[in-house]
């Protein structure tokens, strides 16, 4: 599980854009007040609101017939909680890894929000965290087991 990075409902995505960038992540997990995951706003949705015609007309900066040039005008959706699309998988904290396996392949998301008491988002298991997980359990010559810690990165 690793720590997701968020965003507060309502903050601007310019703001939300800065974290995503900072952080060098690919998506934003949106929590209301009470930290419960909200939504989650993607790069993907992201450049698909803010230059589909760009897109389509394939165009790219200093192209002939494109005077607007680079950066990209303001999308019209101003918040994040515009764009962002509803979280689909959700894993109580105490999952397994077969659980979570089981949630992702059967919600078709690479990823689970893991939420703890109260409903508050304390991490989010990848595709990704699973596998490094599974082949470092069977490069250390143990069996991955569902229920079995992952072992940490750089451990």
């Amino acid at each position: 599980m690793t720590r997701p990075v968020t965003v507060p409902s309502g903050v601007g995505i310019r703001a939300a854009l800065a974290e995503l960038s900072e952080a060098g992540g690919k998506e934003i997990i949106v929590v209301d007040d009470a930290r419960r995951p909200v939504g989650v706003f993607a790069g993907e949705r992201i450049a698909a609101e803010w230059c589909p015609q760009r897109v389509e007309r394939g165009s790219s900066p200093g192209e002939e017939g494109d005077p607007e040039g680079w950066p990209l005008p303001a999308p019209t959706p101003s918040r994040v909680d515009e764009l962002m699309v509803p979280v689909r998988a959700r894993l109580a904290a105490g999952a397994s890894i077969a659980e979570a396996c089981a949630l992702m392949a059967s919600s078709g998301c690479s990823r689970a929000a893991v939420i703890g008491e109260n409903g508050r988002l304390v991490g989010v298991v990848t595709a990704g965290s699973v596998l490094f997980w599974v082949a470092r359990a069977v490069g250390s010559g143990r069996e991955p087991r569902a229920g079995q810690s992952p072992p940490r990165r750089g451990a």
